[in-house]
């Protein structure tokens, strides 16, 4: 099988131009010019996107973040609610991310870090779908578990039954400071470490996450990370907007930190200096963790609308949704070069931008990268064909997936969210 572009993002720093990538059995098997005259129409084949950080299961109460409540009143009123129904009828969470899922493959996205519960029957829904996934079990004391033991022993269920299965990672998920005792998460991670897998956590989402180690551990957020030995395994860290100390300890470690605009922005959580942290050397991906919409494009919209500071560079942005998310997760480095997985979209550039680039292409050819994202965030760039593993998940603009499922997927959250919120929430 074979694709050609008039542009090909290769990765961050090269794009070429009028070229053609050969698939075989779900890899990247040769590039090479196009023979042929792509130019009428202009597209351009990118690298498949990834959210680092995301709860598929909770995508049905995505709209009740515009309610305005901070995250403690939000996990209280919604999430928690919501979460016990998923953990008495796991059907839900299937149809959940269905539904999710049917939304991040519009904006380009083939794999998927996913924190949250009944994850077996997730990895079922990213295999129909054909999307990567990275699991884990959200462990906490509190919340819809009766005890801490429980929900360790429902993680390593979930690493048991899903480690060997393609194109799906697994590791472990301490949820977050303020749900665990320190002495837990460093369990959890002395067991990652023993186990060989990484884990994914939330920390420094709010303030409170340092209030509450002060109150009642007597620790920094810095002395936290040392004594739970954070980085001793590969890291998802989930937002650190509020690291403070914390951030120095993570240099040279195997973390990324995840950042998520939207869902910090209407949760009054503030934002990170994406900037800063990389330029400190830690590595930050742009995740859409709950978001009214489940697009990653609309994540790298509002994070270029509102806080792209000028330390930071549009390879790096790029990096962003491909290389690090990939690097992180372990399924791939996030380049289209040769035995990489054929994890790729195909977009059509609208006649005026095709025009304009095609007309001072000499001029613009230095500034492609800003002007690809500009167009991919924009819409001038409109999603025609994805692949995840060379295997056709979008072609045409349509998804494999049946929409007759979709349908019933929406039917059966919509009745879900009645009888549990009335209308209180929306789906």
């Amino acid at each position: 099988m074979e694709v050609c572009g008039s542009f090909v993002v290769i990765n961050p720093y090269l794009i070429l131009r009028n070229t053609c990538l050969t698939l075989k059995n779900g890899k990247i098997v040769l590039l090479a010019p196009n023979v042929g005259d792509v130019e009428d129409d202009l597209t351009i084949i990118t690298h498949g996107f990834a959210s680092l950080h995301t709860h598929l299961g909770l995508y049905p109460i995505r709209h009740t973040l515009f309610y305005g409540k901070n995250l403690d009143s939000w996990v209280t009123d919604f999430v928690w609610p919501w979460e016990r129904l998923l953990r008495q009828e796991p059907k839900l969470s299937y149809y959940s991310a269905l539904l999710a899922l049917n939304e991040l493959i519009h904006s380009g996205v083939t794999a998927v870090a996913d924190m949250h519960f009944n994850e077996e029957l997730i990895a079922n829904i990213l295999e129909e779908v054909g999307v990567k996934g990275d699991l884990c079990t959200a462990i906490m004391e509190k919340g819809v578990f009766d005890n801490f033991e429980e929900a360790v022993e429902e993680n390593l269920s979930l690493i048991q039954s899903l480690q060997n299965k393609p194109g799906i990672a697994v590791r472990l998920g301490p949820c977050t400071p303020r749900a665990l005792t320190p002495a837990q998460v460093k369990y959890v991670i002395d067991l990652a470490i023993e186990l060989r897998v990484g884990i994914h956590m939330h920390a420094g989402e709010v303030y409170a996450d340092n209030e509450y180690i002060t109150k009642f551990f007597g620790l920094s957020m810095g002395d936290f990370f040392k004594y739970i030995r954070l980085g001793a395994v590969d890291t998802i860290l989930a937002h650190g907007i509020w690291l403070l100390d914390g951030l120095s300890t993570l240099i040279g470690r195997p973390v990324v930190i995840t950042h998520s605009p939207r869902s910090n922005m209407l949760l009054n959580n503030d934002l990170i200096n994406v900037g800063r942290i990389i330029a400190e050397g830690v590595e930050v991906a742009l995740a859409v963790d709950v978001a009214p919409t489940y697009s990653i494009l609309d994540e790298l919209r509002t994070f270029l609308y509102v806080q792209r500071p000028k330390s930071l560079d549009y390879y790096d942005i790029y990096r962003m949704i491909t290389v690090v998310p990939y690097r992180s997760m372990g399924f791939g480095t996030g380049s289209l070069i040769v035995n990489e997985p054929a994890d790729l979209a195909i977009w059509k550039i609208n006649n005026k931008l095709g025009y304009t680039i095609k007309s001072k292409l000499n001029i613009l050819a230095p500034h492609l990268m800003s002007i690809i994202l500009g167009a991919l965030a924009e819409g001038s760039a409109k999603l025609q064909s994805l692949y995840a593993s060379g295997k056709l998940i979008i072609k045409d603009e349509e998804p494999i997936i049946p929409q007759s499922e979709v349908s019933k997927a929406n039917d059966k959250i919509a009745e879900a969210i009645r009888d549990l919120f009335g209308k209180s929430a929306s789906p």
